[in-house]
């Protein structure tokens, strides 16, 4: 029984020696090439947002003589809309 075990301990590192003949995956080019193509198509399709959300500043009277500064969407609050109406 302990030479099996022994063969099996063996076979672990017999497949990690045969592994290390191939190129480290760390440091190659192409995957940075990719990885890179990537980033730069991610932040092009954020850059093509269409409608950014505009605020309104206007003041809101707290109290008698006394004014605050709020923000507001400027187009408004969305319409509710149902639950059957959603995709």
């Amino acid at each position: 029984m302990c030479a099996c075990l022994g063969a099996d301990k063996l076979a672990k590192f017999k497949r990690i020696e045969t592994s290390a003949g191939e190129a480290p995956k760390v440091n190659n080019e192409m995957m940075h090439v990719e990885t890179l193509k990537a980033k730069l198509s991610a932040f092009e399709e954020a850059s093509k947002k269409q409608d950014p959300i505009a605020f309104k500043t206007s003041w809101k009277n707290v109290r008698q003589g006394t004014w605050k500064q709020k923000k507001s969407i400027a187009g408004g609050v969305a319409p509710k809309r149902s639950l059957a109406d959603l995709p």
